[in-house]
Parts: structure tokens; sequence; C-alpha cells
């Protein structure tokens, strides 16, 4: 009895060095891991951030990508809805034609200011010739 109370007391050493091995090996490890990385109960997850700045404003009408989808420069991510934009090119257009018939006005005016003023001319002419 007293052979395997020998190896017992060799035993129990041997198994408490492996698990302080062990335990030193997984806690050097998680020191490490953890000397890089953030951990909090906040639910935030690490990625990158890249800002998408638009030409135009407008109510998005069409998504044209998914979650997590690598995409290309130049891609086209959204369509927005055209109707605003529709709208303001027809005011312009109207806005453009009222213009320009503002300006046939002043146009016509010079043309009949112009005949008058030959009328005017000849009628000048005609009294010095009656005189």
């Amino acid at each position: 009895m007293k052979e395997n109370s020998k190896k017992s007391i060799k035993i129990v050493p041997i198994i408490l060095a492996v698990v302080i091995l062990i335990g030193a090996i997984v806690g050097i490890r998680e020191y490490l891991y953890l000397q890089n990385h953030v951990d909090t109960d906040d639910a935030q997850v690490d990625g990158d951030i890249s800002p998408v700045v638009s030409r135009v404003g407008g109510y998005v009408d069409t998504i044209l990508f998914e979650d997590n989808q690598h995409v290309e420069k130049g891609q086209v991510l959204v369509k927005l809805d055209q109707r605003d934009y529709q709208i303001k090119l027809e005011q312009a257009l109207a806005a453009q034609k009222g213009a320009r018939a503002g300006i046939d006005v002043p146009e016509s005016q010079i043309n009949t200011t112009s005949a008058s003023s030959a009328t005017a001319r000849s009628n000048a002419v005609s009294a010095k010739v009656r005189l």
C-alpha cells in the first residue's frame, strides 16, 4: 500500500503542474487578445465605416445592393424618386418659355417703333415737299 501512496503522491504534483501550465497558457493568450480588442456589453460591432456622399438629395426609390455586399467605385447603389426633379424641370422649362415670350414683346415693340418712325420720316418728307 505504501507503493500506491508513493505513486499517488508523485502523480498529484504532475497533474497540478499540467493544470497550472494549461491555465498559464490560456491566461497569457487571453491577456494578449484583450490587449488588442475592446470588449463591451453595449452590442457594438467592429467594422469599417465608409461615408457615402450623394450628388443630389431626394427620396430613395430603389436600393440596388444587399447588406455587406462588395461594391465597386462608381457603381449605382440607389435610385432616387424622380418626380420632384421632373416637376422642377417642367417649372424651369415653363420659366424659360415665359422669358422667351417676354423677349418677343420688346422686340415687337421695337419693330412697331421702327415702323412708326419710318412713317413719321415719310410724313416729314411729304410735308417738306408740300411747302
